[in-house]
């Protein structure tokens, strides 16, 4: 007799998922996928889907609740971004968020987090554009990113642009 069980299938660091049914033999000894449920939306699925909902915005007044723009807070739509892709959408402290976008690249550097290629859908792509605070945007794809324009006290909507438009790029990783 053969039972179908459904399973929850943990990949990469970036830990996606999705349902696969697998088959077990009643000696519980031989399991295989024998199909894979790509309707699940990913972790990558999931951040992508909230970096483009905010194209066009200036801010939807839901997840940093210290200022009501996007602007000057790329490390904050970043973070906002990997949240969202966890499924938590509650609004950010400030002690959640890096001090700036260099500070976050620094970290996830010396967690050896940083990847050179292009990035992924869903990856947090950093820059340093010569300030002392960098640059974070999301990459959602075909070598595009969702990114935050201007400094604290503008208000310019979030746009999409190619990763290589945006100049300095340092590289891209989950967190």
């Amino acid at each position: 007799m053969i039972r179908r069980l459904p399973i929850i299938v943990l990949c990469s660091a970036l830990a996606t998922y999705a349902l696969a049914t697998v088959v077990q033999a009643d000696e519980g000894s031989q399991y295989r996928t024998d199909h894979v449920d790509t309707s699940v939306p990913t972790t990558a699925d999931l951040r992508v889907a909230y970096a483009t909902s905010q194209v066009g915005t200036v801010y939807d007044g839901s997840t940093i609740p210290w200022t009501d723009t996007w602007s000057g807070y790329c490390d904050a739509f970043a973070v906002a971004t990997v949240l969202a892709g966890e499924g938590n959408t509650t609004p950010l402290s400030s002690d959640e968020v890096f001090a700036n976008a260099l500070t976050h690249y620094q970290w996830a550097l010396n967690n050896n987090l940083i990847h050179t290629t292009p990035p992924p859908p869903g990856a947090l792509v950093f820059y340093d554009t010569g300030t002392e605070t960098g640059h974070v945007a999301v990459s959602v794809e075909d070598g595009l990113v969702v990114t935050t324009q201007g400094d604290k006290g503008d208000h310019y909507e979030v746009a999409v642009t190619s990763y290589l438009n945006i100049p300095g790029y340092l590289g891209w990783s989950w967190y």
